[in-house]
């Protein structure tokens, strides 16, 4: 996921120290928090997520080449 704060003069900046909550998804999940810390001034914002069960692949449906 890309984080990436805009400023008051327009000017922005990608965020690689954020931290997102919950850290662990689950398909119930619709929301997370994402946050950082700037200049001793913390940011966050909420974003509304959706998150799809993971496929499961059985050894038979692996084609052997």
């Amino acid at each position: 996921m890309l984080v990436k704060a805009t400023y008051s003069d327009a000017s922005n900046k990608n965020i690689t120290d954020d931290t997102v909550s919950p850290a662990m998804l689950s398909v119930s999940d619709t929301e997370v928090t994402i946050s950082y810390t700037e200049d001793g001034i913390e940011k966050s914002v909420t974003q509304s997520i959706t998150v799809y069960e993971r496929p499961s692949i059985s050894a038979g449906a692996v084609g052997n080449h």
